[in-house]
């Protein structure tokens, strides 16, 4: 900026740095400069609040059932492919819960190469159900044991 300024709007102008002009501004002039001031800063605020506002929300995560339920396979299978599906571990070690951002999981399924093999859903090991609880067992032909002294069923 050089030393002498023109004439600012309202007809004030500054002659040296510092030094104001016999000219004066009016109160309507220094009215209108604090209106024009507080809407650009109000344009400002509203901008800044607006981007900080509106972050995208966290994606909700599901469970293993909830995937395999949407997808028609068997928890395990959700177990066994969990890496590739983007898996979240609440926790460490072995019994760590794991959830699922399900936008993830559609693009995992989506993008996963097809054949005949991961058409269907692998069927359970031998020790479990569908249900992952292991069979029941009907019993068997070993007579049992006396307890404390009673004769065992027959």
């Amino acid at each position: 900026m050089s030393a002498h300024a023109g004439p600012a709007r309202g007809g004030a102008s500054l002659d040296a740095p510092g030094q104001a002009n016999a000219r004066t501004l009016s109160a309507a002039d220094v009215e209108a400069v604090a209106l024009r001031l507080a809407e650009l800063l109000a344009e400002l605020l509203a901008e800044f609040l607006a981007d900080r506002a509106s972050p995208a929300p966290p994606p909700a995560l599901v469970d293993v059932a909830e995937v395999a339920r949407r997808y028609g396979v068997s928890p395990w299978w959700v177990y066994d492919h969990a890496d590739e599906l983007g898996v979240v571990r609440l926790g460490t070690g072995k019994r760590a819960h794991l959830r699922f951002d399900l936008e993830r999981v559609a693009e995992a399924m989506t993008s996963r190469p097809r054949s005949k093999r991961s058409d269907t859903p692998p069927s359970p090991g031998p020790d479990r159900q569908a249900s992952g609880r292991r069979p029941r067992r009907l019993g068997t032909e070993a007579p049992l044991l006396p307890i404390r002294g009673e004769p065992p069923c027959p």
